[in-house]
């Protein structure tokens, strides 16, 4: 199992966090990406690539419908140049936030379907052949996008939806969904071995990451109060984080990582808590001593 670390906010930013996870030995440091709050994906992820040389770097994810499909093909194009074969570019069609749709200007009524439009620009594009397309969003007569990352990022696709995991299927080499227990990996990662041998991929060809931020405690208990204090996110419930967060003491968090580990998960993603620089140094204190037994897992 590979063990990366995810930024979601603090008061010192993402140059620092990417900085210290490479320091202490993960494979990847990820970020999301947010208009409203927190951090922007793409300018995040470009912090990373200066900030650090050998870390995989990644998104986890990026809303797609925020952009076109040229502009994230080119940004990500410049990235992943200033570090090669280290970047991973995650897509999500995003709603959980509808104020950003409106602010951006993006119709949340029709996000899958931008960003299947846009997966094929952006792959496409990638290629350095002109590209000639008509679609619903966009329009290219011979357009090419020079210079052409070599090479290219990693495609991952997240979301929960049968759509979601057709798009992985299609588009990606990894599949990445959110907020989701153990036993609904374990679900998913039947059903796309079974749209993988409808679309003649093999079965396990797509690599499972997941996301679960990690909440170091003296128990778990403790745990779930300093979740729901600092996430503010509308509809968790001490259930719903016990049952898709790592959370309380060493013991208990790595038998949570164990769980994902038996439901088929390739790369756990460990979110560190948006919050000050004491709880940052917990996080990384607690997940750089945890770190050799999860890669065991």
């Amino acid at each position: 199992m590979q063990v990366g670390v995810q930024f979601q906010g603090d008061d010192v930013g993402p140059k620092a966090f990417a900085r210290r996870a490479e320091e202490a030995g993960f494979d990847s440091v990820w970020c999301g990406d947010h208009v409203g709050h927190l951090i922007d994906g793409l300018a995040a992820l470009g912090l990373y690539a200066g900030a650090t040389e050998r870390i995989t770097i990644g998104l986890n994810l990026l809303v797609a419908p925020y952009r076109s499909g040229a502009v994230m093909a080119k940004a990500l194009a410049t990235i992943a140049r200033a570090a090669p074969g280290r970047v991973i570019a995650g897509f999500g069609v995003g709603g959980e936030f509808p104020g950003e749709f409106h602010a951006t200007g993006a119709d949340i009524g029709t996000r899958g379907r931008f960003t299947d439009e846009a997966l094929e620009i952006i792959t496409r594009l990638w290629t350095g052949e002109p590209l000639t397309y008509e679609g619903r969003w966009a329009r290219f007569d011979g357009f090419t996008l020079e210079p052409v990352p070599r090479p290219a990022p990693t495609v991952w696709v997240g979301g929960r939806s049968e759509a979601a995991m057709r798009r992985a299927v299609r588009f990606a080499a990894g599949y990445t969904p959110y907020l989701v227990s153990p036993e609904q990996v374990a679900s998913r990662r039947q059903r796309l071995d079974e749209l993988l041998a409808e679309a003649g991929r093999p079965a396990g060809s797509l690599t499972i990451g997941v996301l679960a931020t990690t909440i170091p405690a003296v128990d778990v208990d403790a745990a779930v109060d300093r979740g729901l204090t600092s996430l503010k996110l509308s509809g968790l419930s001490p259930e719903s984080v016990k049952a898709r967060y790592l959370l309380g003491d060493d013991e208990s968090i790595l038998a949570g990582v164990r769980r994902y580990a038996e439901a088929g998960v390739d790369h756990m993603i460990l979110g560190c808590l948006p919050g000050s620089e004491a709880q940052r140094d917990e996080f990384f204190a607690t997940c750089s001593r945890l770190l050799p037994e999860i890669r065991a897992l």
